[in-house]
């Protein structure tokens, strides 16, 4: 390769078939070339990157073609080559943003009256048309609805909010999507293996993945990596070029805030420090892996982490990274969020920590795996509830403890009591008392089983009648009883406060 420096102009598509990741758009424009139904106006809209220009240079280059409107433009004729050279007399390409004033619109404008010298239309492209002023607007307008038969105009556009809707309603409107990390992997891979340049898997996935939906901002990153390196590129290069720390490190960060060790965090923000790594890009990469090992969760039976733990350490990390700004001091932040994420969080099943080459086996305080129905009335009786939920608890009662899952039933005439927010509250209640819990279950039946309700009713009888029987073996009140003829069974006691 002898230009690596013009490398995403190298790659510009320069026919529908080299387009990346616009299949729905591609496809429409394909069907109206084939079929000669041509609009007069069209609006490509999108984030930076994506193939707005790219589809309206292509565009005018099938319209203007000297072998015919196609799909398929020869892109050997002089009105191909003059159009990819920029040099096309019939096709007049603008940069709004630099041509804002009414004037220069009036002036592009006065154009339109010409007809073509050598190809089939006039074609003006304007690129970022959302900059051009109201009264630009204005004066495109009358044009834009009615153009001669001979001109044809091509927008584009990264900002559709600020384009007025009278202009966005006389135009064939094509929003392109961010290309997928997966399209343009397989470009990337396809680019680099035509031009002979080596390459790890994992080096092009980070460049894909940080591209962040932007083609264009990815070739830019490729050119930067190929500096280092020209044939071959490596993914320890592409991490230093991002200012990424490796997977397995990110990996062992994980895991030392996972296990609370406070030694081994120390050590590792120290040598952060001497690093000089991006806190803020540290924070991020944190907050993926954090996503990634939720997601697994999802599918996977043996889990590294509790889902507790990955939830509080998404809101912390997030939380430090917006904080990341106002602290004023980036480490620091990094620092402080690093050790809330270490220090506050539920209790989680064993792991093992490496640190300096040495295991150690960090045992935090253990968690509820099993439940029995004693155990939850005995459980219940501290919960803080009130109201609606205070009532739900007292009704249900437990059947199993499932894979993360309490099961309870309920008599089908209360069952109004199970709602959404007495299920979570109930559930909250669960997991700040140890239960390893992440949902309840709660079904109707008939005959429930024992409930806190009824060993309270248990105990409240328990206690009348022993109350009763002591009253009737007193010595000063049990002749009193019998003096004023009182039943003894109709007295009505009353449960201590």
């Amino acid at each position: 390769m002898t230009n690596i420096s013009t490398l995403a102009r190298q790659c510009r598509p320069l026919a529908l078939e080299d387009v990346v990741g616009q299949t729905l758009t591609v496809a429409a424009l394909r069907n109206a070339l084939n079929h000669k139904h041509l609009h007069h106006a069209y609006l490509f809209t999108g984030t930076r990157g994506v193939g707005k220009t790219s589809l309206a240079r292509i565009l005018a280059r099938a319209m203007n073609c000297e072998k015919g409107i196609s799909s398929t433009p020869c892109l050997t004729c002089n009105s191909c080559t003059s159009i990819t050279a920029g040099q096309a007399t019939d096709v007049i390409e603008i940069d709004a943003a630099s041509k804002t004033k009414v004037e220069d619109t009036r002036e592009l404008l006065e154009q339109t009256q010409f007809h073509p010298i050598h190809g089939q239309y006039k074609i003006f492209i304007i690129d970022e048309v959302h900059m051009l002023s109201g009264h630009s607007f204005n004066a495109l307008l009358k044009t834009l609805e009615e153009p001669p038969q001979h001109v044809k105009f091509l927008l584009a556009t990264t900002d559709l909010d600020k384009v007025p809707q009278t202009v966005r309603s006389r135009c064939i409107h094509f929003p392109l999507s961010s290309i997928s990390e997966q399209d343009i992997l397989d470009h990337l891979s396809q680019k680099l293996t035509e031009i002979n340049v080596a390459f790890e898997p994992g080096a092009i996935s980070l460049l894909a993945k940080h591209g962040r939906g932007s083609l264009r901002d990815t070739l830019s990153l490729l050119e930067q990596a190929l500096m280092v390196d020209a044939k071959n590129l490596r993914q320890d290069s592409v991490n230093q070029l991002l200012g990424l720390i490796p997977s397995d490190n990110l990996e062992h960060l994980l895991q030392i805030l996972y296990s609370g060790e406070q030694e081994a965090l120390l050590e590792l923000m120290d040598n952060m420090r001497k690093k000089s790594q991006n806190p803020d890009k540290l924070l991020t990469q944190l907050l993926e892996r954090i996503h990634l090992e939720t997601r697994q969760n999802l599918i996977s039976k043996s889990k590294t982490y509790q889902d507790e733990f990955l939830q509080i350490a998404y809101d912390v990390v997030l939380t430090g990274l917006k904080n990341s700004a106002p602290s004023g001091n980036a480490q620091m932040n990094l620092e402080m969020t690093l050790m809330r994420v270490a220090f506050f969080q539920p209790a989680k099943a064993n792991v093992t920590v490496q640190t300096n080459n040495q295991h150690q086996n960090v045992t935090p305080p253990s968690t509820a795996a099993s439940l029995t129905t004693d155990q939850f009335i005995e459980m219940a009786k501290s919960f803080k509830l009130s109201g609606m939920s205070l009532a739900l608890i007292k009704e249900i009662s437990f059947d199993r403890l499932e894979n993360d899952k309490i099961y309870f039933f309920i008599k089908p005439s209360i069952k109004s009591l199970v709602t959404d927010n007495t299920q979570r509250e109930v559930l909250t209640a669960l997991k700040n008392q140890g239960v390893n819990c992440r949902s309840i279950h709660i079904e109707p039946k008939d005959n429930p089983g024992p409930t806190l309700s009824m060993q309270n009713q248990q105990n409240s009888d328990a206690h009348k009648t022993a109350m009763k029987s002591a009253l009737k073996t007193h010595p000063i009140i049990s002749p009193l009883l019998e003096k004023l003829q009182a039943d003894i069974e109709k007295i009505n006691i009353q449960e201590p406060s």
